[in-house]
């Protein structure tokens, strides 16, 4: 001892007598010191306990293939003193076998406690359509359970994997980070033997957990914006490119999401498709449009068509705008049913010498809010909805306009007959043109005029 304190001036004489038993192998039993020992794996600390040992010295030894120890690393010594003391183990690499050895001043036989290695996670998957997660094991497509990982992003904490909701990062997108979760409620298992490389012997007590595994990244691609959808309200026509998709909401219930398949897709208010959906533009409704999920990229936001019901001459729905179509003079009211609940006029033009009288029918829109169109057609003939030779009476802010029609009595103009109808209202409370009404035939030569 007189060569040991001399080498020990200056320093302490405790930390070079514990290196050296630990060294000197186990010559009396270890669990007094291995009781003292707790592991938390989640923190990634020990705890030793006080006890009759005031300083401990706590090294990390090598150790080969065939675990045999070799070369104590990183010793440090901790004064126990009156309390407890923390050794923090976060600086060990999960991925491979730890060795820790612990010796006390008084319990002078070391302790050797293994931490297993980690599992290696293989790769992450994201289904970008829900957003969801699954992991690979390590050189296999065979999927890791969820229960034994946690995951955190770049502002969170670690916590449970199955409590992750994915779907809640679709909307701006975010890198998931994920691991093999650290054991809780570890304990140091049954007491074995290990010898290093000068054939001493060791107690060896193997943890039965593993630390926090080695952490691997899941990129979780934001929604694209929505798409615009282009909408004919004068067609009545919503059209919908290939690898867009879209759902019909009424009475306040979300529709199924459709797919577009061929290259453009027409809405058509009134069609009935192969699926059975029908665009009723009759009532209040709304619909969806987005461009549908790939194997890489979320399906992108969702662009939504509000739209009113179809307007319906002499039905009361049109409350916004009572005063629509008015006569000038000599007014002749029609029958709301036939005559499309509006007020029309018309007189009849004495004729010069040898040349028949013939009939002006005037139409005035005194609206402020919407313009109406007008066509004349053969006698019988319903007009459609894209018919030719339409025309706008469009709506004023200050004067009415307003639309003379001549029928002069010849050939052709016998038996023809005006409709009306509103037009479609393309901008802020968007409104699809309303359906046809006749307003007035022309039933003979003379010019004359039957309203309705």
């Amino acid at each position: 001892m007189k060569l040991l304190k001399k080498i020990a001036v200056g320093a302490s004489a405790f930390v070079l007598t514990a290196v050296l038993s630990a060294g000197a192998g186990k010559t009396a039993d270890a669990s007094s010191l291995k009781d003292n020992i707790t592991l938390d794996l989640g923190k990634q600390t020990i705890k030793i306990a006080k006890s009759d040992d005031k300083k401990v010295v706590v090294s990390y030894p090598t150790a080969n293939s065939k675990g045999v120890l070799g070369t104590d690393r990183n010793v440090c010594t901790y004064d126990v003193g009156t309390s407890d003391i923390i050794v923090d183990l976060s600086t060990l690499s999960s991925i491979k076998d730890n060795y820790i050895k612990i010796v006390g001043n008084k319990n002078t036989d070391p302790v050797v406690i293994k931490i297993p290695a980690t599992e290696t996670l293989g790769k992450a998957t994201v289904n970008a359509a829900s957003g969801e997660i699954t992991v690979a094991k390590k050189n296999s497509t065979e999927v890791y359970d969820k229960t034994k990982l946690e995951f955190a992003t770049a502002n969170t904490n670690w916590a449970p994997f199955t409590d992750m909701n994915p779907g809640s990062y679709l909307q701006l997108g975010a890198t998931i980070r994920i691991r093999i979760a650290p054991s809780t409620n570890v304990s140091l298992g049954d007491k074995k033997e290990i010898t290093d490389t000068t054939k001493t012997t060791y107690d060896l007590y193997e943890v039965n957990g593993n630390l926090a595994g080695k952490e691997i990244k899941a990129r979780i691609n934001k929604r694209a914006s929505a798409p615009k959808a282009r909408v004919d309200y004068t067609k009545r026509t919503i059209t919908i490119s290939k690898g867009y998709e879209y759902r019909i909401n009424k009475d306040d219930s979300l529709g199924e999401w459709k797919p577009v398949r061929e290259k453009s897709f027409v809405l058509e208010g009134g069609k009935k498709f192969e699926d059975g959906t029908i665009l009723d533009l009759t009532k209040a409704g709304a619909i969806d449009i987005r461009k549908a999920a790939t194997e890489r990229v979320p399906a992108s936001m969702y662009s939504t068509v509000s739209y009113n019901p179809i307007f319906t001459f002499g039905v009361k729905n049109d409350t916004a705008d009572k005063a629509s179509l008015v006569t000038t003079a000599g007014a002749v009211t029609a029958g709301t049913a036939t005559g499309c609940g509006v007020t029309a006029s018309y007189t009849i033009t004495p004729s010069k010498e040898k040349t028949p009288a013939y009939a002006v029918v005037t139409i005035k829109n005194e609206s402020k809010v919407y313009s109406y169109q007008y066509v004349t057609v053969d006698k019988g003939t319903i007009p459609e909805l894209n018919t030719k030779g339409v025309k706008t009476l469009s709506v004023s802010k200050t004067t009415p306009k307003e639309v003379r029609i001549s029928f002069k009595g010849s050939t052709s103009f016998k038996d023809k007959e005006i409709y009306i109808r509103r037009a479609a209202v393309t901008t802020g409370n968007a409104e699809w043109v309303s359906d046809w009404c006749k307003l007035a035939t022309i039933t003979d030569n003379c010019g004359k005029v039957t309203l309705g």
